[in-house]
């Protein structure tokens, strides 16, 4: 039995669902902000360091696509927003209206659980503003994901979108109408809407897209409108011209993925039955509460259930592992059955155990890196099996 701990002090993790590696920072546990009163303008630099944000309906709006909902976050210019989860309160349409630019902004790995009226409007208008998204996503979107009200150029990167209509529209009907510029790379759209598009733009506008993965059939790269101000812009038609700028061999259609519409959300975020048996999975940030009546309330008896059960070879990332309101702890949490990747896992409130690794070969590999874990009444890992575990930047 070998145990290797790093003292490295940040953790490299794997973009969630996407093909990024995106270096951050976790310097205290993420909290879930359910009484987020108003919203939060942004000057400097703000990092969530995880933390979800639940706006509250009652003052920031339910979420549906009725116009004039508050934002969650107000970037004024030259702002930074970091590695955030933006959620929707229980019963709501969505998380209001997101995030608002005012002017030069960056958004870094921000992550929107339930799209409400939009996710991100950028909406400088003076100056030549400069708007960049890097890393993050979205899902849920019963519209658009990104609004361009304003002028300056978007450039979007490493993103990730599900179960959404159109990922970014330039404002066709403002009274003032200006010229944008947005450029997409290394974009993956899963669950679109056929007949819909990646990005509608104006004419006078330029879109650059590169290494665009699609899954659904029929959503439409880049589709064309002419403006007109307080009233309906005419479609001018799909594919590339002059203003929807973009090469064939830049768009992949890739295959249809199994996905969590919105309705059926609630289970992931809800009760978990029985132990969930993966080879991999990336959860985006969900958070899975086992059910105390199936798994175990989380106490120090044994042979309680496991959350999640990693067969050989297989990997789990990305997930917030919680508790039910009146238990221990979260059961017995995650079980390595042979060679296993637990990646920025986190546990909210610890059971029996919270990783448990049980190879039965010398040769199997453990390897935990980033994530963390709260609460541990006993032990947090335990290591019952054969091989070598290696923690790294852990919590």
């Amino acid at each position: 039995m070998k145990f290797t701990l790093s003292d490295y002090p940040g953790f490299l993790s794997d973009y969630p669902m996407s093909l990024s590696n995106y270096t951050m920072f976790l310097s205290h546990y993420p909290m879930f902000r359910s009484d987020y009163p108003s919203p939060k303008k942004v000057g400097g630099k703000f990092d969530c360091k995880y933390d979800r944000y639940i706006p509250d309906p009652q003052t920031f709006g339910d979420g549906s696509q009725r116009e004039r909902q508050k934002h969650v976050f107000i970037l004024k210019n030259g702002a930074t927003l970091s590695n955030c989860i933006i959620g929707a309160a229980p019963g709501t349409q969505g998380s209001a209206d997101g995030i608002i630019c005012i002017g030069d902004c960056n958004i870094n790995n921000v992550w929107f659980e339930d799209v409400g009226e939009d996710a991100i409007t950028f909406y400088g208008i003076s100056g030549d503003p400069v708007y960049n998204v890097k890393g993050g996503g979205a899902r849920h979107a019963v519209d658009k994901v990104f609004q361009f009200d304003g002028k300056g150029t978007a450039n979007i990167e490493d993103y990730y979108v599900e179960d959404y209509v159109r990922l970014f529209r330039c404002c066709g009907n403002c009274k003032t109408e200006y010229e944008r510029h947005v450029n997409i790379r290394n974009l993956t759209a899963i669950d679109g809407m056929p007949g819909q598009f990646i990005v509608g733009i104006n004419e006078g506008d330029v879109a650059h897209l590169h290494d665009i993965k699609i899954d659904t059939e029929g959503v439409h790269p880049c589709k064309l409108f002419k403006p007109k101000a307080g009233g309906e812009p005419k479609s001018l038609g799909t594919g590339i011209n002059e203003y929807c700028d973009y090469e064939e061999a830049e768009i992949n259609y890739i295959p249809a993925r199994s996905t969590q519409k919105k309705k059926q959300n609630e289970a992931t975020l809800g009760a978990v039955p029985e132990t969930i048996q993966i080879t991999n999975r990336d959860c985006n940030f969900d958070r899975y509460i086992p059910d105390p009546s199936k798994l175990g309330n989380g106490g120090q008896n044994e042979h309680q259930g496991y959350v999640f059960e990693i067969k050989d070879g297989g990997s789990l990332s990305n997930c917030i592992i919680g508790a039910r309101p009146g238990t221990k702890g979260s059961a017995h949490g995650v079980l390595c059955d042979g060679d296993c990747d637990i990646n920025n896992v986190w546990f909210e409130d610890v059971g029996e155990d919270a990783l448990n690794f049980n190879g039965d070969s010398d040769d199997c590999v453990y390897n935990v890196n980033g994530g963390g874990a709260r609460n541990g009444e006993d032990k947090v890992m335990q290591f019952d099996g054969k091989g070598t575990l290696n923690v790294n930047n852990y919590y």
